[in-house]
């Protein structure tokens, strides 16, 4: 198995995805591969730092924020506010280049 193939397959074996046979092969080529071990362990890693921080909350301000306003002006019909409106404020807090509330600079 090459490289290339095995790193194709991270995201299944790290998932339970695999068949048991294809799922040996690849740890087989991670287990006798330096550069593949070191780069499913970044995966894994990066994976589990992703599914514990999932739900943390955006700054207000910071781009994730900005973005999560603005689709709930979208989607929530009580959220109060239209999203043209979510809009202009948003361009104008970064056109007066000044921070806003929360957010850090």
């Amino acid at each position: 198995m090459t490289c290339t193939e095995t790193s194709a397959l991270f995201s299944d074996l790290f998932d339970g995805e695999l068949p048991a046979n294809a799922a040996e092969n690849v740890m087989a080529h991670i287990a006798s591969c330096d550069r593949c071990r070191a780069d499913y362990r970044k995966l894994v890693r990066t994976v589990r730092f992703v599914r514990a921080n999932s739900g943390a909350p955006a700054l207000r301000g910071a781009q994730g924020a900005r973005y999560e306003e603005f689709m709930r002006s979208i989607v929530e019909e009580g959220y109060g506010k239209e999203p043209v409106q979510v809009l202009v404020e948003q361009a104008g807090d970064l056109l007066r280049g000044a921070p806003a509330e929360g957010e850090l600079s």
